[in-house]
């Protein structure tokens, strides 16, 4: 790609927040049984709610009423289907869902139903499925777009979507068993900018949704949301990305407002001192996860600007912590980072091949390449090549979707540059699970997802690909 649409494509990123593989020891497969598909799949045309917004009175009116009549899809999660040719035949090829096109999915915490933004002109819409057979738990006709991704409630019996009203973006939740989804920020409630981009950041506890409101280029506001009462405050932060520690008594938070990122870390909800990583020294940092209530965060210490071309200093993944308010380097040449369910097993997007020096983690050349770190010894245990060409600037990284760990932290599934998909073990061994005809959009966040027994939902063409592992594979995965 070349230097000038990587560059576009960062200014639409940004601006969407202004404006709108060896032989595996575990060989066999889960002790819970497979799906088993129907070879044979009924056809029904279950009823599809409107959204009502809470001030209406539970009244279907407009749009969302004329469409009810006119809706058909199928309740069957997985019909009988030819197995995609670019699929590894080691994995098993569960089904591809009949719900489309899909924009966004996301699984809830037990892993036992899939959440599905559907994005069709004619009949915008969230689908709820479920295991064993994926057949529909839950429909919800909505009149817009689908927008920035789904969230399930705190309990699991609901979904929360944001959906393009019209006049404002806005807030809705759907719970399952209930065919009427309500509209939290019902009629100017939702004007807090001229942005569409709202965000969901995090629960703070069961009903208290935290999420981030557009304000300008790099810009993004907290706003704190009382899903039972409607309460809505402004929690007076402004940032870019924010992320609470477990415990929810801090916040960290990233600035792109100046192109780019600048992070800080503050007590929860404060006062307290705010701590910003950004010095003379340090040109760039951003936050990339909480370990307890210490902050691991890349920074890029140089003065020459990290998004520039060919950087002569590499990025280093550091931790912060809270006690001494110092930062602690522990591995060279990282970029991003993704910690798994337990947070001893640490995926790391690098700069360069890693390899483990004499203190810690160090990188040569500049490929691109995914490594697995044992997080309490800081020791690299494998890594693969994502890419055939060189990194020129850091912010070609977030062109990547994110790899997406497995519930149990067993697995992970990471995209490649040159196209498809490797799947890894926490151990060290890799197999690459789809081929390198499917190529992923600019930081396609929604790409996959995993569910409960291992279930593997994959977002190719806007279609849900179902895969089940772990798989039986014996080839090495190279480049």
């Amino acid at each position: 790609m070349r230097p000038w649409r990587r560059a576009v494509f960062l200014i639409l990123f940004l601006f969407a927040w202004g404006c709108t593989l060896s032989p595996h020891p575990r060989s066999q497969a889960s002790a819970s049984a497979p799906v088993s598909c129907p070879t044979a799949c009924p056809i029904s045309a279950p009823s599809l709610s409107a959204g009502i917004p809470l001030s209406t009175g539970g009244v279907p009116s407009g749009r969302d009423a004329d469409f009810l009549p006119h809706i058909a899809a199928s309740t069957c999660g997985c019909p009988s289907q030819t197995r995609p040719p670019v699929l590894a035949e080691p994995v098993e090829f569960v089904g591809i869902l009949p719900s489309r096109p899909v924009s966004q999915l996301a699984w809830n915490a037990r892993g036992n139903c899939l959440a599905l933004g559907v994005n069709n002109p004619d009949n915008y819409r969230v689908e709820v499925r479920c295991l064993p057979d994926f057949r529909l738990a839950g429909q919800w006709s909505v009149a817009g777009p689908i927008l920035f991704g789904l969230f399930w409630t705190a309990d699991d019996q609901g979904v929360l979507f944001i959906f393009d009203r019209g006049d404002a973006s806005s807030i809705g939740l759907a719970r399952l068993g209930h065919p009427v989804w309500q509209d939290l920020l019902p009629g100017e409630k939702a004007h807090l900018n001229v942005s569409l981009g709202k965000r969901f950041v995090a629960w703070l506890d069961g009903r208290t949704l935290a999420f981030a409101q557009g304000c300008g280029t790099g810009c993004a506001s907290l706003h704190l949301l009382d899903i039972e009462t409607g309460d809505l405050r402004s929690a007076a932060r402004h940032g870019t990305d924010y992320l609470f520690s477990p415990d929810r008594h801090w916040l960290a938070t990233n600035d792109w407002g100046s192109g780019f990122s600048r992070a800080a870390v503050e007590q929860w909800p404060g006062p307290g001192k705010k701590t910003c990583f950004l010095t003379l020294s340090i040109a760039y940092s951003e936050a990339q996860f909480w370990t307890g209530n210490s902050l691991a965060v890349v920074t890029y210490l140089s003065l020459t600007n990290p998004l520039g071309q060919q950087p002569s200093v590499r990025p280093v993944l550091s931790v912060w912590d809270p006690v001494t308010d110092q930062l602690s380097i522990r591995v060279e040449g990282a970029v991003r980072a993704f910690p798994g369910p337990s947070g001893d097993r640490v995926a790391v997007l690098f700069l360069g091949e890693p390899y483990n020096g004499q203190q810690m983690v160090e990188t040569r050349g500049r490929f691109p390449y995914l490594g697995l770190l044992d997080w309490s010894s800081g020791r690299l245990l494998a890594a693969w090549p994502l890419g055939s060409e060189e990194i020129e600037r850091i912010v070609d990284f977030w062109a990547l979707p994110p790899p997406r760990w497995s519930l149990d932290g067993q697995w992970l599934v990471a995209p490649r540059y040159s196209g498809g998909a490797l799947l890894l073990d926490r151990e060290g061994s890799a197999w690459p699970i789809l081929g390198d005809e499917i190529r992923w959009g600019w930081n396609e966040s929604p790409w996959a997802g995993w569910g409960a027994q291992d279930h593997l939902a994959l977002l190719v063409e806007h279609k849900v690909w179902l895969l089940r592992v772990p798989p039986a594979a014996s080839d090495d995965c190279s480049e």
